[in-house]
């Protein structure tokens, strides 16, 4: 049964593994076959934020809750992360930054129960393309909230520094539609 504290010791003893991202990953993907047991251990998922489970300068453990449709920019993480789903679906579109303008690689699908990693240079934005809560646990290699981390605008694709209140007042709005759609079905 998953319980959040042995997760976060598991995470940091991953964390300083000879190959720490595979060894995250392998915590991770444990977790999240475990669908039951982090919806009893975080709660029934039923609007979209961001948990802070773990944080220190080594590492950074959240819970991410995107709403319905929620998309968030082209964005760097500067430390390597491994995201796990356990409800829902995430569509990732990853790029690269080439004169300060993101260039569009590629995508990945994640679905419930399964796994990926990014490493510290990615360059990634998220989309949830269903009409259900998409939660993931997420693991980075570092301080998540540490300063110098880029976005790109989605029209010019152009970089500019992280803003982290745009990015937490967007889950507030998202959740304010999703209240009303809960109040509108009874």
């Amino acid at each position: 049964m998953f319980k959040v504290e042995q997760f976060i010791d598991d995470c940091k003893q991953a964390r300083n593994d000879s190959e720490p991202i595979k060894a995250t990953e392998a915590v991770v993907q444990r977790a999240v076959s475990d669908q039951a047991g982090i919806i009893n251990a975080l709660g029934e998922p039923r609007f979209g934020g961001a948990d802070k489970l773990y944080h220190s300068p080594e590492l950074t453990i959240l819970c991410l809750r995107w709403y319905p449709g929620q998309q968030l920019l082209a964005h760097n993480h500067n430390v390597w992360a491994v995201i796990g789903l356990f409800t829902g679906q995430e569509d990732n579109t990853f790029w690269r930054s080439e004169n300060e303008r993101a260039i569009k690689l590629g995508g990945k699908t994640l679905r419930a129960g399964e796994v990926s990693w990014m490493g510290e240079t990615a360059i990634h934005s998220v989309k949830n393309p269903t009409d259900q809560i998409t939660a993931a646990l997420h693991v980075y290699g570092g301080d998540f909230f540490a300063d110098g981390r880029s976005e790109w605008d989605d029209e010019t694709h152009l970089r500019r520094a992280y803003d982290l209140e745009r990015n937490l007042q967007s889950f507030e709005d998202g959740n304010a539609a999703l209240e009303a759609r809960y109040a509108a079905a009874g």
